[in-house]
């Protein structure tokens, strides 16, 4: 049994018991409460649960190979643990929604915010959301094997009740979020009230790491529209690949704003010592056909 493997059994043998929170939760930008009442946030349990097939995940390239795997679990645990201290640390709930996304696509961008959620899954006091905001390309869905109503769904009907459409998985740290029905409106939807009370109302749980995984910046509208209701931004860069101008636009189309972290993939042995953060990795198999190349990547907030 490998590294990660190791852990996520861990977790499903460990379980946790339902957190529930009493106390008011102030959340910005979510719906106001009528006089005397109090806004509350309590994580549910899900309706739908799913075990996570660690093979299939293996077979279409999103777990590396068993001899990677140890470095890329001591990897992920920097990276999270940076995320985590900027969502603790953070003023607001928005801040404990981190979008995963690229410039371009094939830049390990799925890859990367699978394992990264993983990671966060094993964590006793924080308990990941992973969603497929990926609405071009739902890849999360297809990789896990979940259909059905989703992120859309519940921002084009305010009445759905969130916490009714998470897939629970038998990895007590993580649930999913589907990216739901799409349509030719998906980028109006992401921009509207709804999906901004959506979002607040995901991330009302204290201690819920809603971790999106958002199209390519580049590729399409939604997702720098996605990008306003994360506080924290997490782009993965494939050095040497994505081109320099492709990494400025991308960082231009998320605006002036705060929280805008660095992944980089594909740094050698002797180019790593020209990054503050690096650290040893391998990269996105899935998303490409040719053969497993050795990766690095350097984080920076």
């Amino acid at each position: 049994m490998s590294v990660i493997e190791k852990a996520l059994e861990k977790a499903r043998q460990r379980g946790r018991k339902p957190i529930e929170m009493t106390r008011p939760v102030s959340i910005p930008g979510a719906a106001v409460a009528a006089p005397g009442a109090s806004l509350t946030a309590v994580r549910g349990t899900p309706s739908r649960r799913m075990s996570v097939n660690m093979e299939r995940l293996r077979a279409q390239g999103m777990i590396p190979p068993t001899d990677a795997q140890r470095r890329l679990a001591a990897q992920m645990r920097v990276i999270k643990f940076r995320l985590l201290q900027a969502a603790v640390g953070g003023s607001s709930a928005r801040d404990r929604v981190i979008m995963v996304t690229s410039a371009l696509s094939g830049d390990g961008k799925t890859f990367n915010c699978i394992s990264l959620a993983l990671s966060l899954a094993t964590e006793r006091d924080f308990h990941v959301l992973l969603v497929d905001g990926d609405m071009p390309k739902p890849n999360l869905g297809q990789l896990f094997g979940v259909e059905g109503p989703g992120l859309l769904d519940l921002a084009r009907e305010p009445s759905l009740d969130p916490e009714q459409l998470i897939v629970g998985t038998d990895l007590p740290g993580l649930d999913l979020l589907p990216a739901g029905r799409s349509g030719v409106d998906a980028a109006e939807i992401l921009s509207s009230n709804g999906m901004r009370d959506v979002i607040a109302r995901l991330s009302a749980v204290p201690d819920r790491i809603v971790l999106l995984d958002s199209p390519p910046l580049l590729q399409t509208s939604e997702a720098a529209v996605l990008s306003q209701h994360a506080g924290q931004v997490l782009m993965v860069v494939r050095d040497t690949v994505t081109p320099q101008r492709a990494l400025q636009d991308a960082l231009v189309s998320l605006g002036e704003r705060k929280g805008i972290s660095l992944l980089l993939n594909g740094v050698t042995d002797s180019k790593l010592e020209e990054y503050y953060y690096g650290y040893g990795n391998y990269y996105g198999y899935g998303e490409q056909e040719a053969e497993p190349t050795r990766e690095r990547e350097a984080v920076g907030g």
